[in-house]
Formats: structure tokens, sequence, C-alpha cells
């Protein structure tokens, strides 16, 4: 089955297009299969609640709140979800928009998953602006649109320069960071774990991971302080001691430059419910 622009299984909560982006809400029942379908336009599905797996040519794929899912035009593809059910917020691109997804193309010319926290938020804003809907609503959306496709698109080159193997002891520094990236570590302090030169491990490491050491734990810290904004009850003030923040304000604010929500509005809108 293939599907025009604007329609999607499932319940409809919500629709409305703005400049030929059409912005779709919808729920599905727990247990409930989608049959192989396709899509005649390319389009990013922010998953809201309940887990569900994809399944098309290439992949399978487990689908979990605040992951953002990539569908390239005609990628044909089914789900399956869980006992919970879901909910799903679609953000579709007409064709004049299609022209501009192609022209980054192969970066995004298969079904792709992102799981950062910085493109989840892009789009949870986008879906802030869709329920809102005031007299600047809809610049809000084009502009945070072309937004959401520049941060997809850089991620897929990061992930594609990546795919190099780093050497072994870049990895083992690595395995030290995500062991201990709440502490407050220093790079002489890694590097003489490795028995490696700092320089020299600083130069590798933004070589292999395109970002420096100090924004690589700042991106793991901000990974993991999303798990528990969504899978816990845990108060903002043990959340931001726990992930290596100095307290509540620090973390807060550091939050939402990164996604442009508050740590309080990500729980929100992304938690298991």
């Amino acid at each position: 089955m293939r599907f025009s622009f604007g329609s999607f299984y499932g319940e409809l909560q919500k629709r409305a297009e703005v400049a030929g982006i059409g912005l779709t809400e919808t729920i599905y029942p727990a247990h409930v299969r989608l049959p192989l379908h396709a899509h005649e336009s390319p389009y990013f599905c922010l998953v809201l609640k309940g887990d569900y797996e994809e399944i098309d040519a290439r992949q399978q794929r487990l689908c979990r709140p605040a992951m953002l899912v990539f569908h390239p035009a005609g990628a044909a593809h089914a789900n399956k979800f869980g006992k919970e059910g879901g909910a799903c917020f679609n953000l579709e691109f007409g064709a004049a928009w299609g022209e501009r997804i192609s022209a980054v193309a192969p970066l995004l010319d298969a079904p792709t998953t992102f799981a950062g926290a910085a493109t989840a938020g892009v789009a949870a804003r986008l879906r802030r602006e869709f329920h809102l809907m005031d007299n600047v609503s809809a610049l809000a959306i084009e502009s945070l649109a072309l937004e959401l496709i520049v941060a997809t698109v850089r991620q897929r080159t990061l992930t594609a320069a990546l795919q190099a193997a780093p050497p072994l002891w870049l990895k083992q520094a690595e395995e030290l960071i995500r062991a201990r990236f709440a502490e407050a570590l220093t790079l002489p302090e890694i590097a003489a774990a490795i028995n490696r030169h700092p320089v020299s491990l600083a130069r590798q490491f933004r070589r292999y991971h395109g970002c420096t050491i100090g924004d690589y734990i700042r991106r793991l810290r901000l990974e993991n302080a999303k798990r528990h904004l969504t899978a816990t009850d845990e108060s903002l003030v043990m959340i931001a001691l726990a992930c290596g923040f100095s307290g509540q304000s620090h973390f807060s604010t550091f939050f939402k430059r990164a996604t442009g929500l508050s740590p309080k509005q990500y729980r929100e809108a992304f938690r298991a419910r």
C-alpha cells in the first residue's frame, strides 16, 4: 500500500499543513501490526509514546520514545507495536521540500534513526508550534524544519566519517570516558591512563569523533540525563548530580541550550505513561 501526502495509519489526533509541510499526530492501539506500506513523500517520525518494531528490506529496528526516524519517499516498511501501543508525531515534506532533501542524498537516502537529544529536541519544538499555532507558528515551523534537516544530515555525515576503525588506544580512551563521564576528568588524566601524550589524544579524538573530548563528555551527560528524565521519577537535582552537573541550575541551563526544551518539558513530552 502507498499513502498519499497527509495519509497515515493510526487514529488521527491532529493534522495541519504549513508551507508544504504536513504535520500529523497519530496514536496506535496495543499489539497492532501495520502491514508493509510506503509513503509518496519523505517524512520524519518522532516517537512520543510506546516502543515498536519497524522492518524494511534492509533492517529491523526498535523505535522508542524520543527517537526520530527518517523515511525516504517510497521506502516500504511494516510496524508492530507493543503492549503500550504508541503515539507518533509525523513531519512530512511536499514536493518542493522533497527536492531539497534529495539534494543532500545519499545522506538521507535510506530509513535512518536518530537517537540524540538534540535532534529530538528540534522535532519536539516543531510539535509545540504545531499545537500552539499562533500567528508566528508557520514561520517557526518552516525554520525548525530546515534546522531539523541540517541537524540530521550533519549527524549522518559524522556517522559516515566514524566508520573507519580507530586505533585500539583511542577505543580505550573512549571506554574510560564512557565509564566515568560524570566525573571531573582531565585531558592529562585520560592520556596518562592510555599512555599517550595529551596533544596526540586530543587531535586523534577530534579526528575520529568530530568533536572535542569535552563536547563528547557533555553529549554523554545529556543522553544519560535524557534517559533518567523519561524512565524515572527522580528529581531534577538528583539527575543533575548523577550525570555530572554541578547542580540543577547548571543542568537546566545546559539541557535547554542543547535541546530547546527545559528538562521538565522534555520529561512531559517523552516519558513513558
